[in-house]
């Protein structure tokens, strides 16, 4: 497929037109891939988010909306909203007698104990 305009392309994705998916892929991955590492560094986990950030693509492709933002900006919101949802590496690996619903950046921020 030759190289299409951001509007032409988005407008053949929303209708279902692999092709445009193919097109998007190619143009936007490597992208798209680059925030998710510096989000998820885990190779495995951030090459799921891709995975899934295209298919949402795919799926949602009519709901893009060009006044909203580019495309790299379309699929690079949805895949940080998805890096945000998984849990990090550190967090998965953390001792569970030492685990809270408390936020994460809590413990940075406890009161400082008295010592006698």
């Amino acid at each position: 497929m030759a190289r299409l305009a951001a509007d032409t392309l988005m407008d053949r994705l929303a209708h279902g037109d692999p092709q445009a998916l193919s097109a998007l892929y190619d143009r936007y991955a490597g992208i798209v891939n680059a925030l998710v590492l510096e989000m998820v560094p885990n190779g495995e986990n951030a090459e799921q988010i891709l995975q899934v950030v295209f298919l949402q693509a795919w799926r949602e492709a009519q709901s893009y909306d060009a006044r909203d933002g580019s495309p790299m900006a379309w699929l690079c919101g949805m895949a940080r909203a998805r890096a945000l949802e998984r849990p990090s590496a550190h967090s998965q690996n953390e001792n569970p007698s030492s685990t809270s619903t408390a936020h994460p950046l809590a413990a940075q921020h406890r009161a400082p104990t008295a010592t006698l």
